[in-house]
């Protein structure tokens, strides 16, 4: 988690100065996936939560950042994956996981930088209290 803090908190923070529209876009086209994966079937799939996240560094623009965490990716998606297989026990923390998908994005699209690296840094940790306490 100290790693995704470190990148994930920054990447949100950068997308929110530098996105462009189709960066927009790409990340609001994930975040439906996952919505519409947690309605047909109340799970998240590893492949979308990853996507948004990996979106979410695309839109830095920045390509040092793009470059850690496509090479980070491999850690990112079993990660993802192991988190989302406890949380499979309680529908209301992927209803969270949503919420907080979609409040970074709004942040990022209305470009608030530093709200969107703080609720990127406040999904992780809810992430990490929930299953610290499993």
């Amino acid at each position: 988690f100290e790693v995704r803090l470190g990148l994930e908190c920054s990447a949100a923070e950068l997308a929110a100065l530098r996105a462009t529209q189709q960066d927009i876009l790409s990340i609001e086209k994930c975040l439906k996936e996952m919505e519409e994966d947690f309605e047909s079937t109340d799970k998240i799939r590893t492949e979308t939560d990853a996507a948004c996240h990996m979106a979410v560094a695309i839109a830095t623009k920045n390509p040092v950042l793009i470059y850690l965490m496509r090479n980070f990716y491999d850690f990112l998606f079993l990660g993802i994956k192991k988190n989302l297989l406890h949380m499979y026990e309680n529908k209301e923390s992927l209803e969270k996981v949503i919420e907080f998908h979609n409040s970074i994005f709004e942040l990022i699209r209305d470009r608030k930088s530093q709200e969107a690296g703080e609720a990127m840094r406040a999904h992780i940790r809810y992430v990490q209290n929930y299953l610290r306490t499993r």
